[in-house]
């Protein structure tokens, strides 16, 4: 009998048992409507207000700046919808890539790091008379795994006055993020990135930038993002960052030596191979 393992996890983490769990009992609370004002509403409203304090609490944010998406990618094309000039990285997640509809790019090293030295140059320059100018780059490449200079880019991006959008759903829960300590101005989120359901996403205005919403309709979400809360998805999202946010530091040793163990099978065996980004990621 064959057995599978999987390893995809930057594409999907696999649902959490205690995630399962805590979907499975909000299934018998009731019709959970958090837009409705009886009973079973308010109990809707709370789980979703405890999930953004759970997510908040991951990145060291105020959960009052969290709105829900139903994807990262949603919540990326909510904010680039605001802008007309963006300059975006040439790693970035197609999310990124298609929605900007960008020819302001950053290139990359051999390693896959942005050249920020290219990154000044082509934002000194964009013409002056341009309204607002947002800068994206990623924070950990989903294929590679190679973690962005993020501090560097900020500071060069703020430095011309420029807005900083990070795509951060595959550095969740992996490395440290805390938005007390940077500038970033808007942050999205993956919840399947965690082990959480599919359909969950988020974004963080972490500046209280004034977005004009793409869906229009109950108001939800301060009225930036219409449409009845997904509180299965909102609930494993804020479980699964209050697993992470819990999770003890000694795991990532554990997920290094794996990692390392692996490469060096795949090099004895096969010693031409060359792995991305291995110089750089940690």
């Amino acid at each position: 009998m064959n057995r599978q393992i999987y390893l995809d996890y930057n594409a999907t983490v696999p649902v959490l048992e205690e995630v399962k769990n805590s979907l499975i009992n909000c299934m018998n609370f009731g019709p959970l409507n958090a837009s409705s004002v009886h009973y079973y509403g308010r109990k809707g409203k709370n789980l979703v207000e405890k999930a953004k304090l759970n997510i908040a609490r991951l990145v060291n944010a105020k959960s009052d700046n969290i709105i829900f998406t139903s994807s990262a990618t949603e919540a990326i094309n909510l904010v680039f919808s605001n802008f007309n000039t963006i300059v975006v990285s040439s790693i970035e997640h197609l999310a990124v890539l298609s929605s900007s509809k960008s020819n302001l790019i950053i290139p990359v090293n051999k390693n896959g790091i942005v050249d920020l030295n290219a990154m000044e140059t082509l934002l000194k320059s964009i013409n002056k008379n341009r309204k607002e100018i947002l800068v994206s780059v990623m924070w950990v490449n989903n294929e590679t795994g190679v973690i962005q200079p993020i501090k560097e880019v900020i500071s060069i991006a703020k430095k011309y006055g420029c807005l900083v959008h990070c795509d951060a759903a595959q550095a969740l829960g992996k490395i440290e993020i805390n938005l007390n300590e940077i500038e970033i101005d808007f942050l999205t989120l993956s919840g399947h990135k965690i082990g959480a359901p599919s359909g969950i996403g988020a974004l963080i205005n972490n500046n209280q930038f004034n977005l004009a919403p793409q869906i229009l309709g109950g108001g939800q979400e301060k009225g930036i993002r219409a449409g009845t809360e997904n509180i299965f998805g909102i609930l494993g999202f804020g479980e699964a960052a209050l697993i992470m946010s819990e999770m003890p530091k000694k795991n990532d040793n554990q997920v290094k030596y794996l990692r390392d163990y692996l490469s060096n099978k795949i090099k004895k065996i096969r010693p031409e191979t060359i792995f991305l980004g291995i110089r750089v990621i940690g």
